[in-house]
């Protein structure tokens, strides 16, 4: 959930723009992060509720036709297969791995080979160079 949470305010920040205003910009989106994050949080809360109301009326359905005690294997039952499902594909969500870049292709290239072989010798003048071309093209934008 927090990397969810962190998404919105991302997505957020970029569809506000850079420039001036920026710290109001910050708040609307921090605001509009923290009204998803309760929204999210409410309904959580209401699908918990509803689940909570299903089991209920599944016990109460199954003791007037099998009992109390079968009710209650019953209600149990659905909720062990419910967890178990919720469980494995959350296990199947946290193991899939991304697929790799395709870098076999894009490192035979021998301009990006003799570019990494120039970022490597030369790294504090290459990240410098980068930071200038950024707030270049940032003032360039800002000009428009």
């Amino acid at each position: 959930m927090p990397e969810l949470l962190l998404r919105l305010v991302v997505m957020a920040l970029g569809r506000t723009g850079m420039g001036a205003g920026m710290g109001e910009r910050i708040a609307a989106a921090s605001y509009r992060a923290a009204v998803a994050g309760l929204c999210l949080v409410l309904g959580g809360l209401a699908l918990f509720a509803a689940l909570v109301c299903a089991g209920v009326g599944v016990w109460l359905f199954a003791a007037s036709q099998i009992g109390s005690v079968g009710a209650s294997v019953v209600v149990a039952g659905t909720l062990l297969v419910v967890g178990l499902a919720l469980m494995i594909t959350a296990r199947h969500v946290l193991r899939r791995k991304p697929a790799p870049p395709p870098t076999e292709a894009a490192t035979e290239s021998p301009l990006l080979q003799e570019a990494a072989q120039l970022f490597k010798a030369h790294k504090a003048t290459m990240l410098l160079a980068a930071l200038i071309a950024g707030i270049v093209a940032e003032t360039a934008q800002r000009r428009k």
